[in-house]
């Protein structure tokens, strides 16, 4: 058996360096793709969060107001909606929860309700109130609110 002798020249090392320094950049190249896609996907979904609010007052007096904000740059699109309450779960909207499992409603008056359902799209930085409840000032609240 022959032995095939190659000889190394500097055209020869520095043609082999050249190809496995393109193929590295192929490399990085098609993971940085990979991440930018990734990140532009990402940058682009909504951000919910619910808020309250109890610092309103007008002519209905104290007004408790919860929200469902959209913080992100893409709008949301609510697929399903599910209450967990007291170790059990709701498949219902907020509004129908309140009225049939929560019935304690005293000395409040709901002023606006809005159902948060299925297919509602809510727009980037934008919200949804969900309902608004309040009750009349008594007279000494009234007398308060007058001295501020």
């Amino acid at each position: 058996m022959k032995r095939i002798k190659l000889e190394w020249d500097s055209n020869k090392i520095l043609s082999i360096c050249a190809i496995c320094i393109s193929l590295l950049t192929l490399g990085i190249f098609a993971y940085q793709t990979i991440l930018i896609k990734n990140q532009s996907h990402l940058s682009a979904l909504p951000y919910l969060a619910i808020e309250t609010s109890t610092d309103e007052v007008d002519s209905n007096g104290f007004i408790h107001k919860v929200s469902l904000e959209n913080y992100g740059v893409g709008p949301a699109i609510i697929e399903r909606i599910t209450i967990f309450h007291n170790g059990k779960t709701y498949d219902t909207d907020f509004i129908t929860f309140l009225e049939e499992y929560l019935k304690k409603k005293d000395s409040i008056n709901i002023i606006q309700k809005l159902g948060i359902y299925s297919g509602l799209a809510i727009p980037a930085n934008s919200s949804r109130s969900m309902y608004k409840i309040g009750r009349r000032p008594s007279l000494l609240e009234k007398y308060f609110l007058l001295r501020k």
